[in-house]
């Protein structure tokens, strides 16, 4: 495999297109699929964050909100979906923690 981008054969845009859709602000067909560079990203619900371009090709990562592994206030949080439980928390906030989190017991 080539070690700079060829448009049209070993570049983003090309070889995952639906990857490259996510691309936010930025060419994916500038950049090889399986580079190392730390790139800007946005799904379709409009999340936002930054990876490497690899680890969204050759791992199939993608968007770290809608996969669960980060805290969506009003969404995914504790105080949304367990309400109840969440009146009980004491000396911390539960819409910072996921529920289901395996954080450290807060005593």
């Amino acid at each position: 495999m080539p070690r700079r981008t060829i448009q049209g054969y070993n570049d983003l845009l090309t070889r995952f297109p639906a990857v490259a859709s996510q691309s936010d602000g930025w060419d994916p067909s500038a950049y090889a699929a399986f580079s190392h560079y730390q790139m800007p990203w946005k799904c379709e619900k409009g999340h936002k964050w930054i990876a490497r371009i690899q680890d969204r090709t050759s791992k199939s990562n993608g968007c770290p909100c809608c996969g669960g592994w980060a805290v969506i206030e009003g969404e995914n949080d504790l105080q949304t979906k367990f309400p109840d439980i969440a009146r009980q928390a004491y000396g911390w906030d539960p819409s910072k923690f996921k529920y289901g989190s395996d954080k450290k017991k807060m005593a």
